[in-house]
């Protein structure tokens, strides 16, 4: 096994199991040192000890605020006792099931030291002591076996420089297959197991005698691009591309990986498509078949003939205006004329336009007609504000399609479709082409679709351009809100995000925060910037805003009402350590019954928390916010309630899900809108300074926006409207039909 030079060796025998974690393998011993006899702690991932056994760790000291000096195990090996007093207490700990400490000592007495030989290689034998039958031995001899199968395999991994965690996670993946796939074909480990990127899988490859250029070596690299290039919202690359970036992972000629995509290609682990412009391109199966999927179907869905036009729908609209007391722009109108007429509409504009009026106006029409209408979002915390907007139920697509997170699968789809006969999606720029492809399908070939958002915010996260594409290829109806409301142009915020919208830069200087006092110079505002150029300065007057001066002047609440939102999560104002000094400063604690570590981190009662991966058996998806109520140390369970006012219990291994939502990232925030928001905005986060992340974290705030950063950093931000653009063809797709009149 090879060890790190700057990792320490601890060797001993374990005397106590303190704590043991079954599903993570997370573990803290006492063990007697080898020598000097003298009991130490250690900590890690240890699976399969027991009291009595001899072991080497391989780590480093550190020092608890909490438990004092202990020893953090990186990796380990364990020994058989070789003599007959530690092999009786060996088999004497429990180790093995039905043999206790008067058994053991039976045992050793027949068999000596070639006590663990003869199990290794006839644990049969055991029927020669008296007291031991066929079906006790049976399950000794199969405990053995798979103890000995895990020790084996977690030396094998540990040796090809794996961590005790991944090597316990490969292990319950593969079992007793586990050496057998790692030589065989390490590179599989990057789909079967989280955590494990190319970087990690070749290394290991390299160890087992895979070479540089085997085709196997070769292919994993390209596919692990293709799917890398996914995080940049890509759906395919071109061919050169492709192959370049692949080149440089690989440290390989660029002329070699021709062959390999050919294989790919030929195996269907890859689609190749020529595409105008860019030749051949290369898309993941999944990716292809989602995007053609959604062109074809959508076709089908604005290519069904049309409703007829009902001749009162003017009286309808006239009938909305009076019994809300508004007088509709003129697109407005238009929207609600064409939800009469058009399959596909999409209504998009800024805040302070009246896009949920317009929802509210097309859902009166619809009801005059007596269309049967479901409302959706991507988020849970979307759907919420689109149900309070509208009085009408709203759900999310999730919900709406009926995911199975057992099967991974939408039970809504072509041979189940939706009972309805019109969509309404709102938030519609949040859509990837996987969440899209599942809609779509999911609606009856005579529905009409009405897809709602801002087109200048961020795009999905997930892979894909939905509202954009759709927009520019003409198939949908599409209506663009410009006129901002007279109670919307009060407002500095919807103000100041136009102005961002446009390349203009916000009003920054009359409407400022006095640096030394907490008063303004405008009490009636709702935009404020704060000129902050380091980066702790700006954390240290954040972390004051949000705890004492933002609820002292404006009654807003820290945990409720208020949220940080970060360009980025590392440095003094990202998300990380913000989350830390704002968790110190909002619920400081000096009981520890009201704490509990998971990790890295430490949970405390009071804390605001998200959870980042949908749990669809609590009901709870990647975004939903809440507050730890209660913390049992005995359990080890934490309550916490969420914004449905429902408290879910989770387990030590669930807080996996859970992080602290004091400042999030500008990204989670889509969909949502929070009364006040906080904004750092750096010349250190200048990678990501770009307009549609400042306009995006703007119009979350309803009631007040409050920049903190440097006047440099917003021109950067405001003037940068370079963004990404992503490789996808659905735009193309959607034209090829109307050329070909298909639609």
């Amino acid at each position: 096994m090879s060890i790190d030079k700057n990792t320490e060796t601890l060797e001993g025998t374990v005397t106590r199991v303190v704590f043991n974690n079954s599903d993570n393998g997370w573990t803290v011993i006492r063990l007697q040192r080898s020598d000097n006899n003298q009991e130490e702690t250690a900590t890690g991932t240890l699976e399969n000890i027991a009291v009595n056994t001899p072991v080497t760790l391989h780590g480093n000291w550190e020092e608890n605020k909490r438990f004092g000096k202990q020893f953090r195990t990186i990796s380990y090996m364990t020994h058989t006792p070789k003599t007959e007093i530690g092999i009786e207490a060996y088999l004497g700990s429990g180790l093995l099931p039905g043999i206790g400490r008067e058994l053991a000592k039976r045992i050793v007495q027949i068999f000596g030291t070639k006590t663990v030989d003869m199990l290794n290689k006839d644990p049969y034998r055991l029927l020669e002591v008296s007291g031991l039958g066929k079906k006790k031995v049976d399950r000794i001899a199969k405990t053995w076996k798979e103890n000995h199968s895990i020790h084996d395999a977690m030396v094998f991994l540990q040796g090809h420089g794996i961590s005790n965690t991944y090597a316990l996670n490969i292990y319950k993946k593969y079992r007793d297959k586990t050496m057998a796939v790692i030589k065989n074909d390490p590179y599989q480990l990057i789909q079967d197991i989280i955590g494990i990127g190319f970087r990690i899988a070749d290394t290991i490859a390299q160890q087992v005698g895979i070479e540089k250029d085997a085709p196997e070596r070769l292919q994993a690299g390209l596919v692990y691009m293709l799917r890398q290039s996914q995080t940049q919202g890509h759906l395919y690359l071109p061919k050169e591309e492709l192959k370049q970036h692949s080149a440089a992972l690989l440290a390989v000629d660029i002329t070699s990986l021709d062959e390999p995509l050919d294989v790919l290609e030929r195996n269907h682990q890859m689609i190749k498509e020529k595409l105008i412009d860019h030749g051949d391109c290369y898309y993941m199966p999944e990716l292809h078949q989602a995007e053609t999927y959604s062109a074809e179907h959508l076709a089908m869905l604005v290519n069904h003939p049309p409703s007829l036009y009902p001749s009162d729908v003017d009286q309808h609209i006239k009938a909305f205006e009076q019994s809300h007391h508004i007088a509709l722009a003129k697109e407005q109108r238009r929207a609600m004329k064409a939800v009469s007429r058009d399959n596909c509409i999409v209504i998009t504009g800024g805040p302070g336009v009246g896009k949920t009026t317009t929802i509210r106006g097309m859902l009166h029409i619809l009801s005059k007609q007596h269309k049967t209408v479901c409302l959706a979002a991507p988020t849970g915390r979307a759907a919420k504000k689109l149900e309070e907007a509208t009085g009408h139920p709203a759900q999310t697509l999730h919900r709406l399609l009926e995911f199975q997170p057992r099967q991974n699968m939408f039970l809504r789809n072509a041979d189940m479709p939706l009972e309805v006969d019109t969509a309404i999606i709102d938030e519609a720029s949040m859509l990837d082409i996987r969440l899209f492809s599942s809609l779509i399908s999911a609606l009856p070939s005579d529905a009409q679709l009405i897809l709602v958002g801002d087109i200048d915010q961020l795009p999905s996260i997930g892979a894909g351009s939905v509202l954009k594409d759709i927009i520019q290829s003409d198939v949908a109806t599409v209506i663009k809100l410009i006129q901002i409301f007279r109670q919307a142009q009060t407002s500095n915020i919807v103000v100041n995000a136009h102005k961002i919208n446009q390349g203009e830069l916000p009003d920054l200087s009359p409407k400022t925060v006095s640096p030394e006092q907490d008063t303004t110079q405008d009490g009636d505002s709702d935009f404020f910037f704060i000129e902050r150029s380091e980066a702790k300065t700006a954390q240290q007057t954040i972390v004051d805003l949000v705890s004492d001066r933002i609820p002292t002047r404006f009654n807003f609440d820290p945990l409720n009402d208020i949220q940080v939102l970060c360009p980025i999560h590392r440095g003094e104002a990202g998300t990380m350590a913000l989350n830390l000094e704002l968790q110190k400063r909002l619920t400081p604690i000096d009981n520890h019954d009201l704490s509990i570590t998971r990790g890295e981190l430490s949970f405390r009662v009071g804390d605001k928390v998200m959870q980042t991966r949908n749990n669809h058996d609590k009901n709870i998806f990647n975004g939903n916010i809440g507050v730890i109520r209660y913390i049992d140390k005995k359990s080890k369970a934490v309550s916490i309630e969420f914004q449905d006012q429902q408290q879910h219990n989770y387990t030590l291994e669930e807080l996996d899900q859970i992080i602290h939502a004091y400042a999030i990232s500008i990204h989670k925030s889509q969909g949502t809108e929070y009364p006040a928001v906080v904004i750092p905005l750096l010349n250190q986060h200048y990678i990501m300074l770009q307009r549609n992340l400042l306009y995006t974290a703007i119009t979350r705030g309803k009631a007040l926006v409050i920049l903190v950063g440097s006047t440099s950093a917003v021109l950067r931000a405001v003037k940068n409207n370079d963004t990404q653009k992503r490789y996808t063809w659905l735009e193309h797709r959607l034209r090829d039909a109307l050329d070909n009149n298909t639609l």
